[in-house]
């Protein structure tokens, strides 16, 4: 039995070849990044924990996990006259309010529609007003869910926001956790480098910042 190998032309490979390139250098970076993003991220809080007396440090390396741990280090953080006393437990929360709010919501908004559909055009008739109505429906619906979505995720990207925020303030003084923060939202690695760098330096004390460790790293 004679085996066909399939040849791919030169000039389909030549064609082809630069968006290879591409991909593999797009992935190549992407996964780079993700690594560092974990190593950085994962020593500069098992470092602070450390040197904070701040229990499961090595919880930096579990992912999703470090949410909570990030959250410890921050301590009780104050958002106008509210105090959240265990952002950690809510940054773990959240995304998967999120995510289930998510799913259950389009599930149902998809399963909704399609039984509606086929009401209005039972026994080979269809309803035009009713069908209509339906589609209508549908849309206002998936409008009010994206809104809900985005909501969430505002509150989300606040609450990382805050827990950010009062680790910087912790170690930098003046605009600098502004800054910090900033750079954290915008730039691609700059939060775990930002934390890499403050790994080993001492709580600063002032007027604005109280980091009190036996109250703030326990609550």
């Amino acid at each position: 039995m004679q085996t066909t190998y399939m040849y791919m032309p030169a000039e389909v490979m030549a064609t082809l070849m630069p968006m290879f390139i591409f991909f593999g250098v797009f992935f190549g970076i992407f996964f780079v990044v993700g690594i560092l993003n974990y190593v950085l991220r994962g020593i500069a809080i098992l470092k602070m924990s450390q040197n904070r007396g701040i229990s499961n440090g090595g919880l930096g390396f579990v992912p999703i996990a470090h949410r909570y741990q990030l959250g410890k280090l921050a301590g009780t953080i104050e958002f106008g006259n509210k105090k959240i006393k265990n952002p950690g437990l809510w940054k773990l929360l959240l995304p998967i309010i999120y995510g289930a709010v998510f799913a259950v919501g389009y599930v149902a908004i998809i399963i909704w529609y399609a039984f509606q559909m086929v009401a209005v055009t039972g026994a080979g008739m269809i309803d035009e007003t009713a069908m209509m109505g339906t589609v209508l429906t549908f849309f206002s619906l998936l409008i009010v869910f994206v809104v809900v979505m985005q909501i969430l995720y505002v509150v989300i990207i606040l609450l990382n926001s805050l827990v950010l925020h009062k680790i910087f303030s912790l170690y930098v003084g003046g605009q600098k956790p502004v800054f910090y923060l900033i750079l954290s939202l915008f730039v691609p690695l700059a939060e775990p480098i930002l934390l890499f760098r403050l790994k080993d330096k001492p709580l600063i004390t002032n007027s604005s910042v109280e980091p009190k460790i036996g109250e703030t790293e326990l609550s």
